[in-house]
């Protein structure tokens, strides 16, 4: 007899490392300069968050109202490292942050990854997933 052990990641064949889970709304907190570039959707680190989308709707992926000042990018994707639905570059107000505003989806999983915008760019987020409400959805 021989004891077995077994560890369970979640890391899909494409390489694509999940490095935390968020069940919307809802948010998660982390620091892109110490993940690697699993993706390489950018040439700088990457922090991939899987997200449970419960019900259809318009949702918003945000980094806005963080005291981070470092130059972010973000991807809303239907897999992880790939099939990109949003991508957003800053839209903070004036801050480098980043913001994906009222994208229709589906009940399900999806993917964001928090990228920054060169190779320099990395720090520490807050990434904020809720439902849009309101007059950005007309």
């Amino acid at each position: 007899m021989r004891d077995y052990r077994v560890s369970l990641e979640l890391i899909p064949c494409n390489g694509c490392r999940i490095d935390a889970a968020i069940n919307a709304p809802g948010s998660g907190a982390w620091h892109s300069c110490v993940t690697g570039n699993d993706c390489n959707l950018r040439d700088s680190q990457d922090y991939t968050y899987w997200v449970n989308i419960p019900y259809a709707g318009n949702w918003t992926f945000s980094m806005c109202n963080d005291d981070s000042v470092w130059d972010s990018y973000l991807y809303l994707s239907s897999a992880c490292c790939g099939g990109v639905i949003a991508e957003a570059d800053a839209g903070c107000g004036g801050f480098e942050l980043s913001t994906i505003d009222c994208v229709p989806l589906q009940p399900g999983g999806y993917y964001v990854t928090v990228e920054g915008w060169s190779t320099e760019d990395c720090g520490p987020f807050q990434l904020n997933v809720f439902e849009c409400l309101g007059s950005c959805c007309y």
